[in-house]
């Protein structure tokens, strides 16, 4: 299975954004170092002072140092999700809505339908369709990221 960050596409679109955005995953990326193969950084999200979350990916403007980002900085995050779905459907949208986390992905690994939360307000959010995985994926704050979990999938 091709991992969602160490797929080309995403790759590409990732370095259209070098110098405006950072990405932080825990999925499992592989980074070459001396010729060996090395799992990325697990980012700690730091939603406020006493709360935190790792989400599988955080996206944060490069300004921002990611141990400094807080919730309203963030520009998405996702989760990809298969037996954590309904407490990442439920308390960890939440969690982000309630720290003014402007968009948060739940992606379905068994289906990779996506659950996208836009518009917090409160401890909720106020749009969250179910998107399927035929369909481009855009996010708001950085449409260059856009991507159809489909081309994604092995042929």
């Amino acid at each position: 299975m091709t991992t969602l960050l160490a797929h080309p596409q995403l790759k590409q679109q990732l370095s259209s954004e070098k110098g405006k955005v950072r990405a932080r995953t825990r999925l499992p990326v592989y980074l070459t170092r001396l010729g060996r193969p090395v799992r990325g950084p697990e980012p700690q999200f730091n939603l406020g002072p006493d709360t935190f979350l790792v989400p599988d990916l955080l996206v944060h403007p490069r300004a921002i140092a990611t141990p400094d980002v807080r919730g309203t900085d963030a520009l998405i995050v996702v989760e990809v999700a298969q037996t954590s779905l309904a407490y990442d459907l439920k308390t960890k949208a939440r969690l982000h809505a309630a720290h003014g986390v402007p968009e948060y992905w739940v992606i379905n690994a068994s289906t990779l339908m996506t659950t996208v939360h836009t518009q917090p307000s409160g401890n909720a959010y106020a749009s969250a369709p179910e998107i399927g995985p035929d369909t481009l994926l855009v996010p708001t704050s950085v449409p260059s990221l856009a991507i159809s979990l489909d081309a994604l999938a092995p042929k």
